[in-house]
């Protein structure tokens, strides 16, 4: 992958996950295991968290993306997360609002299901 594809990817995903959540969940990840896993140290918990970083995540997630877009494509898609008809869309967490919806939803089916089978 060329120097000029990497850096796109890089903006990519800094634009389309939002480097500062996959950090958060990052930091969220490592707290959780180290109350779980609580005799490890925490110097090696420390040196975890350094260990998992977006630069590893861009490593690990770069050759799914370099596969699947074009520079152009990953130009455009760059463009399009960067207008502020995007930005519109993450300030009014549309995505997040979305997903309770369809979790509600789900959970709705789920206990129609329920009530139905329990009639039988």
């Amino acid at each position: 992958m060329s120097p000029k594809k990497r850096q796109l990817i890089r903006l990519f995903l800094q634009r389309t996950l939002a480097e500062g959540i996959l950090t958060a969940s990052l930091d969220t990840l490592v707290r959780l295991a180290a109350q779980t896993y609580n005799r490890v140290s925490k110097e090696s918990i420390k040196e975890i968290r350094e260990k998992y970083t977006f630069e590893e995540y861009i490593t690990r997630v770069a050759p799914i993306v370099d596969a699947q877009f074009t520079e152009e494509e990953l130009q455009k898609i760059i463009t399009f997360y960067s207008s502020d008809v995007a930005r519109k869309m993450f300030e009014s967490n549309f995505v997040g609002k979305v997903r309770r919806i369809n979790t509600l939803l789900s959970q709705e089916i789920e206990q129609e299901f329920a009530m139905r089978n329990a009639k039988i």
